[in-house]
């Protein structure tokens, strides 16, 4: 990839929110946002387990 493709590929990202999201979605990055909602989700559950655990000691 030329330095001018490349710089002007950088400035839609930055300028242009429709491509940035579209670029987002062909590089994965929506699949890494569910799984770390799903992560977090996760933890929120254990978190409330924990503290349930330590109320009974």
């Amino acid at each position: 990839m030329s330095v001018r493709l490349k710089k002007q590929f950088i400035k839609l990202l930055d300028k242009d929110r429709e491509f940035r999201y579209t670029v987002a979605g062909y590089i994965g990055l929506s699949d890494l946002l569910k799984a770390s909602e799903r992560l977090q989700t996760t933890g929120q559950k254990l978190d409330g387990a924990q503290t349930r655990v330590w109320g009974r000691f």
